[in-house]
């Protein structure tokens, strides 16, 4: 592709990327995705190759940094769930509980917004705000 609609300039990229879009959507069907990926590689250019979502487990560099944690929910079983996409030496992320329920700290977060227990039970009474 020529740099005819800007590819190479952020500002003029932004303007024409619904031309971008059209172009690759003619280009790209015409190799295979081994054939990009060789292409891509060979130009030294960032790239990845599109996956489904029951796919994305099994892409080698996802794999090689770990990013999926298969842990026990209390009520789901089983589950894959990717773990904080970065990593620090001095202060390492991890999954350290699940996600909460909804309106599972309904009442914790409008007590620390200042509501009175009063105005919180209206509000749950009134079906304003969900509990769990």
């Amino acid at each position: 592709m020529s740099d005819e609609l800007g590819v190479r300039d952020p500002v003029l990229r932004s303007q024409n990327i619904d031309k971008i879009y059209d172009r690759m959507s003619e280009i790209g069907p015409t190799r295979t995705t081994a054939e990009w990926e060789q292409l891509l590689l060979r130009l030294d250019v960032p790239h990845t190759a599109f996956a489904k979502l029951t796919e994305i487990g099994e892409q080698p560099h996802l794999a090689a940094v770990g990013l999926f944690a298969e842990i026990d929910h209390p009520t789901e079983g089983r589950i894959r769930q990717a773990r904080p996409a970065t990593k620090f030496s001095e202060s390492p992320a991890g999954i350290h509980r699940m996600a909460p329920h909804l309106g599972e700290h309904s009442r914790e977060v409008l007590r620390e917004a200042g509501l009175s227990d009063a105005e919180i039970q209206a509000a749950i009474d009134s079906k304003a705000v969900g509990v769990a």
